[in-house]
């Protein structure tokens, strides 16, 4: 649905109030015409003020229009002509600009941030780059180190005859849960469960079940009276 627009304090075409205006002004030049300048206005529905000009006899009713009540048409005016939205200036173009500098203000501080995250992550990538300071072998006995240790050694250390070379830790590798296979598991167990708890509840209810004299099948009741 489209907006309405705001009804101005003065008149526009196809106000009611125009409408109105137009029909009291009819009986006032009548009014006019009659008597001559100076008619009362209470046959009109006025207030008791006098017609200043047959021309524009009517310059009154609601919406803050006043009755004549001076003979000099200069001392009261008639009212401007009804303006449609002409001179009246639009706030809604204001309130844009206030929201476009608002905007630019966020893409600023958005910029900023992203810079700092960038070089925050270039800090991070060149810390990673540097290398560990090699060490070089040492007796797993004592701290003798090797022909070749220090801090540049390389990578083809030799230790001296006699001494042990140091033991590398295994990583232990974890164990990942299978919980697929235990779900499975304890699904058919729990059916497994099931299945005997039927066979148990059949075997009672036949042990239940009485038979009569003559063994006719027909005549087999439950304790229940239930007929079978």
């Amino acid at each position: 649905m489209a907006k309405r627009k705001k009804k101005l304090g003065k008149i526009q075409a196809g106000d009611w109030r125009r409408e109105r205006l137009a029909t009291l002004s009819r009986t006032t030049n009548f009014l006019a015409q009659k008597s001559g300048v100076g008619a009362n206005l209470t046959d009109a529905g006025g207030w008791g003020g006098a017609v200043t000009s047959v021309s524009n006899p009517l310059v009154f009713f609601s919406g803050g229009l006043t009755v004549n009540k001076y003979k000099n048409p200069q001392s009261n005016p008639s009212p401007t002509p009804a303006t449609n939205g002409e001179g009246l200036k639009k706030k809604k173009k204001k309130k844009k600009k206030k929201k476009k500098k608002k905007k630019k203000k966020k893409k600023k501080k958005k910029k900023k941030k992203k810079k700092k995250k960038k070089k925050k992550k270039k800090k991070k990538k060149k810390k990673k780059k540097k290398k560990k300071k090699k060490i070089g072998l040492v007796c797993r006995d004592c701290n003798s180190q090797g022909s070749n240790s220090g801090p540049f050694a390389s990578e083809a250390d030799v230790l001296p005859l006699g001494h042990r070379a140091p033991q590398k830790k295994k990583k232990k590798k974890k164990k990942k849960k299978k919980k697929k296979k235990k779900k499975k598991k304890k699904k058919k167990k729990k059916k497994k469960k099931k299945k005997k708890k039927k066979k148990k509840k059949k075997e009672e209810e036949e042990k239940k079940i009485t038979t009569t004299t003559n063994g006719n099948k027909n005549n087999i009741y439950k304790y229940n009276n239930k007929l079978t």
